[in-house]
C-alpha cells in the first residue's frame, strides 16, 4: 500500500488561520465548545508557529564568515 504524503502548510497559511480563529473567538459568535476547539487548534497552531520561527532564527544565527571573509551558510540540526 502506498503512502499518502501529507502536505504541511506552509508558515503564511498557519499564520493565517491562526487569524481567523482569534477573529472567530474576538467575535463571540462561536458556542462554548466550539470556542474551546478553537483555542486548542490555535494553541496548537501558536506552538507550529513558535518552532518554524525559532528554527529560522537559529539558520541565521549560522550564517558566518569563512576565512576568506566569504558569507556562507553551516548546517544545522
Amino acid at each position: 500500500m502506498a503512502k499518502k504524503e501529507v502536505v504541511k502548510p506552509s508558515f503564511e497559511e498557519t499564520m493565517s488561520r491562526l487569524g481567523k480563529i482569534v477573529e472567530t473567538l474576538e467575535q463571540g459568535s462561536a458556542s462554548l465548545e466550539e470556542s474551546i476547539a478553537l483555542y486548542e487548534e490555535g494553541a496548537a497552531l501558536a506552538k507550529q508557529l513558535n518552532e518554524t520561527l525559532a528554527k529560522a532564527e537559529l539558520r541565521i544565527q549560522q550564517i558566518t564568515k569563512n576565512a576568506n571573509g566569504k558569507i556562507e551558510l553551516s548546517d544545522y540540526e
